[in-house]
């Protein structure tokens, strides 16, 4: 095959060569396909053979597959979506513009607008240009607004000030997530006039067909980017959204009363310590620290650096990991079994003062079924301070590919007024590894 167009057959299926440069949706249909032929190939070939077969039988199969049927629908996708949009935009650049710049805020809300990121490349790559960019400024911009009709506003002065800083990095960065959580949805109204100014003038962005040479976040310091033919209808676009949704968010008004209840709870849910006691209302003071050992041997790491979402966003609560130099899991406290895993990769145990821990040997371990697993108790056993849980083959899990971080949470984080960690950087099961208080009033 020599240029884009030519056609050759493998195993008597013809195969064009087509040009891939720049594309990214046959890069994203790839991968997904493959997702599914590895979970396959895993359930079809055994553990010990697995690191090298998977991955051999899986470029076996996908680089055909891929080059004969994937990719080509990938890019027949992609000319499509580009195609799309531009038919949009043809046949009312207006309305395509005021959608994008009214809707993107509510798309940053849900976490989707990262779904029209491959859309906007692909307008890049194929065309030099895109047209989605420059309307969804008009979101950026008009919450930028919001926060500068409510710095005019307020008179809560802390209010006063976090709008302000929360106006420069949507200004300057394009970072918008600050103001959308912590004024938009809370104050409702300001929601509701940064959509009205976003539609106004995403609309007009659009019908005088703005575009971008580059993909950047819409803000001052992007300008450039947005630099082409059009780059004065940009300008005019993104002032009028700024402009128009402090102006309505001003005149619209907002219950300042709203934020007081997270003001207070932000005031009480303060982090403390034992030589910091707290002193809201001058009659507040902690319980006596409860202190629970480290069950296992090892190095400390951030519970948030753990390669696992799940833990390291703190979801199932606070904690610590250890990555264990042995596979020994021992009781942090005098407690009772809550909850043993099937797998046998993960513990729960309550203690008597009624803090629930849960110690997670390893990152997607679940996957093992409990081989390289030993259990010592069961569940409902009464255990002590250093008695042994559970055992594993430390070297067994690391062979296999496994991270064997394992995450320590305390499950009922929200019971505890100031959890504190231990600043060693090693540990052994008789150190202290976390001390929870408690505060009363």
């Amino acid at each position: 095959m020599a240029k884009q167009g030519d056609i050759v057959e493998f195993l008597g299926i013809p195969v064009v060569l087509m040009k891939y440069s720049s594309t990214l949706i046959p890069a994203i249909l790839a991968i997904w396909a493959y997702s599914y032929l590895e979970r396959l190939l895993k359930r079809l070939i055994h553990q010990s053979i697995g690191m090298v077969a998977v991955p051999m039988l899986g470029m076996l199969i996908m680089v055909p597959v891929i080059v004969i049927a994937v990719r080509p629908i990938g890019v027949y996708l992609g000319d499509g979506i580009g195609e799309g949009i531009a038919y949009m935009n043809g046949v009312s650049g207006m309305l395509t513009g005021a959608i994008l710049g009214g809707g993107w805020t509510l798309l940053v809300i849900f976490g989707l607008h990262w779904g029209m990121v491959p859309v906007m490349l692909n307008n890049l790559a194929l065309r030099g240009f895109d047209t989605i960019k420059p309307a969804t400024a008009a979101a950026t911009f008009a919450q930028a607004g919001v926060a500068f009709g409510v710095f005019l506003k307020a008179k809560d002065k802390k209010l006063k000030s976090f709008a302000l800083s929360s106006m420069v990095p949507a200004l300057f960065a394009g970072v918008t997530e600050p103001i959308v959580y912590g004024i938009s949805i809370k104050y409702k109204r300001p929601l509701v006039a940064s959509l009205i100014a976003g539609t106004v003038a995403g609309g007009f962005i659009g019908s005088m067909g703005t575009t971008v040479m580059a993909y950047v976040f819409p803000a001052l310091t992007t300008l450039p980017a947005f630099m082409t033919t059009t780059f004065a209808y940009y300008l005019i676009g993104i002032g009028m959204s700024f402009t128009l949704s402090a102006l309505l968010t001003y005149l619209l008004g907002f219950d300042e009363s709203l934020g007081e209840s997270s003001t207070a709870t932000a005031k009480t849910s303060k982090t403390t310590t034992p030589s910091a006691p707290l002193t809201t209302a001058g009659r507040q003071s902690l319980l006596p620290g409860i202190t629970l050992v480290a069950p296992l041997n090892g190095t400390v790491v951030p519970l948030t650096s753990v390669k696992d979402a799940v833990f390291a966003s703190e979801i199932m609560g606070k904690g610590i990991a250890i990555l264990p130099s042995e596979g020994v899991v021992t009781s942090l406290v005098n407690s009772v079994v809550s909850k043993l895993f099937h797998s046998k990769h993960a513990i729960g145990i309550t203690s008597d003062d009624g803090v629930e821990v849960l110690v997670h040997v390893g990152i997607n371990t679940v996957r093992l079924n409990g081989e390289h697993f030993a259990s010592h108790v069961s569940e409902g056993d009464r255990v002590t301070t250093g008695q042994l849980l559970v055992t594993f083959d430390l070297e067994a899990l690391i062979a296999k590919g496994f991270d064997v971080t394992t995450p320590v949470v305390i499950a009922n984080t929200d019971d505890y007024q100031s959890i504190s960690a231990t600043e060693q950087h090693r540990v052994n099961n008789s150190n202290t590894l976390m001390t929870l208080f408690s505060a009363i009033v």
